[in-house]
């Protein structure tokens, strides 16, 4: 899976935080895993996370892409997983999760 995304300086999570130097939320970043994996496995849900890595701010305007591998996740299986995920800016690597899959 590779979804291609960019946050505008002008979404409502941005607002607010911080004012002068604004960056993206990492609870808005995990809201973006989670609605992501909901398209792509609709019969599988997030149950949480874990291993969760902040290694660099988003910045609105920046360009990023989340990486996760779908290929080891069986669709008609229902029994527990977790998915390795990755969001980089680039070649910046700005976070890493491992999310468990119900």
């Amino acid at each position: 899976m590779l979804v291609d995304f960019t946050v505008n300086e002008q979404e409502r999570c941005v607002q607010g935080h911080f004012p002068g130097a604004p960056l993206v939320p990492g609870a808005w970043l995990l809201a973006k895993i989670d609605l992501c994996l909901r398209a792509q496995l609709p019969e599988r849900r997030v149950a949480g996370f874990s291993k969760v890595k902040f290694v660099a701010p988003l910045l609105p305007g920046m360009a990023a892409q989340l990486h996760g591998d779908l290929d080891a996740i069986d669709a008609e299986n229902t029994a527990p997983t977790s998915i390795k995920l990755q969001i980089r800016s680039g070649d910046q690597l700005i976070l890493e999760a491992k999310a468990q899959l119900i």
